[in-house]
């Protein structure tokens, strides 16, 4: 009688709680007791775990960690999107991950930090003197709140999510927030019952401690984002020339810094900027006036051209610029770029291209589009406005009242990659255009 594999067994299991699943063999080389190269194959499966109306695909391996495997019960479960998260109808369950401000903090050391402010604080299974997780005091009946390390469940499904052949060999546990006893019908009552509890678990939590913890975010998103063009292979620097304004340079830094947190990213190269729009939007209001005083028709004794002056010398809400944040951006981006070095920024990368595009469709958080098809236009104009309207979207401007919040944690934020990557090309040009010539 043939005997069945476990990754057999694995794969009739799966198959009858209704997921896509595939089994493939992968060759690997290991040195044996004598000394010698020898190669074994292992078989894997791929599982579709589902995620909203798509799926994520996690590889089990037939090593060690299997029967861990076996012993769960992931086919009930499924992804909640935009997050590290799963949820499961049939066992009432959410569990998300959690870390703290700084994510390379371990889990051990938030528990233990955890056990320091809650003394009182039910603990459940303890690891070395150390609790595994705590319970949270809970506002209902029947619903359990859990901190602490990952169910199995959760680190087989968040270990195993790689692309073919780059997959974990480790089972680890991560650091989650837990709630049992839910009643769940679809994917978006867990996702707003995980935002909710969570969201008012966590900040209770701040406020007694300051600990700050916060769910994570789905990380290919991030990792999306966070993609740049590789350096040239040569380095060819040149002694130094130059110095640079202190304010937007630190800026810079803290910007790119932040990759982990990109609505906040975007707002320090935004500032970048910023720190020149007195300077631009001056020499902006200069140029205009020597136009208009220029005009034979224009008469001093006119209260109407007298008017137009008022007009232009207008002082922003800050008094330190002239014009509204619209013109002012506008001024600064077309005075530390030229067009043809904006148009090859945009078109040397055709991926990028289409994405800002008009003629291509392309998910965006702008509505403005670069019109590339005119020979007159002036992208630089576009590229202001747009620039200005996803800084609207992230600090919810009241001049734009009509325009949507972007939140830190949504999926809309997948989208961001591209105006990431243009702002930061903008806000080196602002600080490269305001250089002075270094003197020692």
């Amino acid at each position: 009688m043939e005997t069945i594999s476990k990754i057999e067994q694995l794969k009739k299991r799966y198959e009858d709680a209704k997921l896509q699943v595939k089994i493939f063999s992968k060759e690997y080389e290991h040195e044996n007791e004598s000394g010698e190269i020898v190669t074994t194959e292992k078989q894997h499966i791929i599982v579709s775990i589902p995620e909203e109306r798509e799926s994520r695909n996690i590889i089990i391996a037939d090593n060690d960690e299997i029967d861990q495997v076996i012993e769960s019960k992931i086919e009930h479960f499924r992804f909640i999107k935009g997050y590290e998260a799963i949820w499961s109808e049939e066992l009432k369950y959410i569990e998300c991950e959690i870390e703290g401000q700084d994510n390379l903090l371990m889990p051990r050391s938030i528990l233990r930090r955890l056990k320091n402010f809650f003394p009182d604080f039910p603990e459940t299974v303890k690891e070395g003197g150390v609790a595994t997780q705590y319970e949270f005091p809970s506002p209902k009946e029947g619903l359990k709140i859990f901190i602490g390390n990952s169910s199995l469940e959760y680190a087989i499904l968040n270990n195993f999510q790689r692309d073919l052949f780059l997959f974990s060999t480790r089972i680890r546990p991560r650091l989650t927030i837990r709630m049992e006893g839910v009643e769940l019908k679809t994917h978006d009552n867990a996702l707003e019952l995980l935002l909710k509890i969570s969201n008012a678990v966590l900040f209770q939590i701040d406020l007694a401690t300051n600990i700050p913890l916060h769910l994570v975010m789905d990380r290919q998103i991030i990792k999306g984002i966070k993609q740049r063009s590789a350096i040239q292979n040569k380095l060819d620097f040149s002694a130094l020339k130059y110095e640079y304004d202190k304010e937007p340079i630190a800026l810079y830094w803290y910007a790119r810094t932040s990759s982990n947190m990109p609505l906040l990213q975007f707002l320090a190269f935004y500032q970048v900027m910023e720190f020149y729009f007195p300077l631009y939007s001056f020499t902006e209001a200069q140029n205009r006036i020597k136009l208009l005083l220029k005009d034979p028709f224009f008469d001093t004794t006119k209260d109407t051209d007298i008017a137009q002056i008022i007009n232009i010398i207008k002082v922003s809400a800050k008094g330190k610029s002239i014009g509204d944040e619209k013109s002012q951006i506008k001024a600064t981006i077309q005075n530390i770029v030229d067009i043809e070095s904006l148009y090859k920024y945009y078109t040397e990368n055709e991926e990028r291209k289409d994405f800002f595009d008009q003629q291509k469709k392309s998910k965006s958080i702008s509505k403005q589009k670069m019109n590339f098809s005119s020979i007159d236009n002036d992208i630089r104009i576009e590229t202001a406005l747009r620039i200005y309207e996803i800084r609207c979207r992230i600090v919810h401007s009241k001049e734009e009242d009509e325009s949507e919040l972007i939140l830190p944690y949504s999926t809309e934020i997948k989208n961001l990659k591209h105006d990431l990557e243009l702002i930061e090309f903008l806000a080196r040009k602002a600080i490269i255009a305001g250089a002075r010539p270094l003197i020692l």
